[in-house]
């Protein structure tokens, strides 16, 4: 057996994964008096992550009109009007190849002895592409010479048989199965305005205003419509994690809740620690509301602008607040450093009370993913056109200073960045590991106009 495993020491992964897609596309354009047009797309593909013994191809195909109105319409104010409308199918492969099929790999030799293990996933035979078909309605509209613009769409966008890992019994032989089974919608509204309030022939003022609105559900997991598992982090492993659940925005984060009396009161053991209660989906670590702020003024070639944007909706699994809790950096931790915490009655060290709370009640772990940043500014300077007049090559030249990330104007998460996470894996999505601060960057940049 040839393999790099074949060594005494092996510190270091292998591992090989080989994709392959064959693809045909076709696309037809009709138009009508440059008013009406409408475009049609088909596309074929043959994938190779699939079982060779089903059929692997799928055909997938999509459908747009637009209607440019303003045309047909005497409004002086309007300089352009369109209604546009689009139905559209895709489709797509297995997260990885080698899910159709058992695969054993080489392991620790057994006195001198070669030995192999089985694999502890169960293959799926059938697999089959997964679609998406998503419908979107959308107008634009332009007025007063182009000095205010409107960009609106509506879109609805549903996944079929998307393929996932499901946890099974171990008493089965396998601990996780591949199954084709899930779906998930999103619908929502986008709204860009966009406009110029001062226009003069020395000064400027551009600015634009996006927001877009999220509603994702899942609608359906496994064949039971189990919780999925995503993620988790070290500090509250498999005590808070992130899952796809059934009826709910997904991803949620799912973590433990105090444990109550039938009176509503927190119930602590006979040391006086907090017990672990339910286990509860606290919210979706994907956004409902985002968007920004976009500005630009101009000044006889002086350049500058800001971006502000945002995100609301959303919930981070945050490891920095159970290692502060745990550790007793986090100031909620001063509640009873002098004489111990005390509930119903009974007295426990500070010390051991929080370090029972954030292992057994993971809740605690979970904050609000809301922000405002500044995210950009820029301040620049075209040098005038005339003093390039008798260079030959170079006719003009920008220099301008950017910075990024300046600022947090607002977050409700008081201890971590919102937008930290714990990798790029999409299954970390949503999860924070004691991240080190987000930091600011400063540019500087030289753009040459070239006759």
């Amino acid at each position: 057996l040839y393999s790099p495993f074949n060594v005494e020491t092996f510190s270091r992964s292998y591992d090989y994964d080989e994709k392959e897609v064959h693809s045909a596309y076709y696309s037809l354009d009709f138009g009508y008096k440059d008013f009406l047009t409408l475009t049609t797309t088909g596309r074929y593909d043959n994938y190779s992550t699939l079982y060779p013994m089903e059929d692997t191809g799928i055909f997938t195909q999509s459908v747009t009109g637009a209607f440019v109105f303003d045309r047909l319409l005497d409004v002086p104010a309007m300089d352009f009007g369109k209604l546009r409308a689009s139905y559209a199918v895709t489709s797509g492969d297995p997260f990885e190849a080698y899910l159709t099929n058992f695969y054993y790999t080489s392991a620790n030799s057994y006195n001198g002895v070669p030995a192999g293990s089985s694999p502890l996933s169960l293959p799926n035979l059938s697999l089959k592409p997964f679609t998406t078909d998503e419908v979107e309605f959308g107008l634009d509209l332009s007025f007063f010479k182009n000095r205010l613009a409107f960009d609106i769409a509506y879109f609805n966008k549903t996944t079929h048989d998307e393929i996932m890992r499901a946890d099974l019994s171990v008493a089965s032989g396998f601990t996780s199965a591949v199954v084709a089974t899930g779906s998930t919608n999103n619908k929502g509204l986008e709204v860009l305005v966009s406009g110029t309030p001062v226009q003069t022939p020395s000064f400027s003022w551009k600015t634009s205003f996006n927001l877009t609105n999220v509603k994702n559900e899942v609608l359906s997991t496994d064949n039971n419509d189990n919780p999925v598992n995503l993620g988790q982090n070290r500090a509250t492993l498999g005590n808070a994690v992130t899952a796809y659940v059934v009826g709910k925005a997904g991803p949620q984060i799912r973590a433990y809740d105090y444990a109550y009396d039938s009176d509503g009161d927190i119930i602590v053991d006979e040391a006086g620690l907090p017990v672990r209660g339910e286990l509860k989906d606290w919210g979706s670590v994907l956004p409902t509301v985002y968007g920004g702020l976009n500005n630009e003024f101009n000044y006889k070639g002086i350049s500058f602008s800001f971006l502000v944007d945002y995100s609301f909706g959303n919930k981070v699994l945050s490891a920095t607040e159970f290692y502060s809790h745990f550790r007793g950096l986090h100031k909620n931790t001063l509640v009873g450093r002098d004489g111990g915490v005390v509930t119903d009655g009974i007295t426990a060290s500070a010390e051991d009370y929080y370090k029972a709370l954030v292992q057994n009640v993971t809740m605690t772990s979970v904050v609000d993913g809301d922000f405002i940043k500044l995210r950009q500014l820029t301040f620049g300077y075209s040098l005038p056109e005339r003093w390039f007049a008798s260079t030959p090559v170079l006719k003009g030249l920008d220099i301008s200073l950017v910075a990024r990330n300046l600022a947090i104007l607002m977050r409700n998460a008081e201890n971590i960045d919102p937008e930290a996470n714990f990798g790029s894996n999409i299954n970390y999505t949503g999860i924070e590991g004691t991240s080190l601060p987000s930091t600011r960057s400063f540019g500087f940049n030289l753009n040459f106009k070239l006759n």
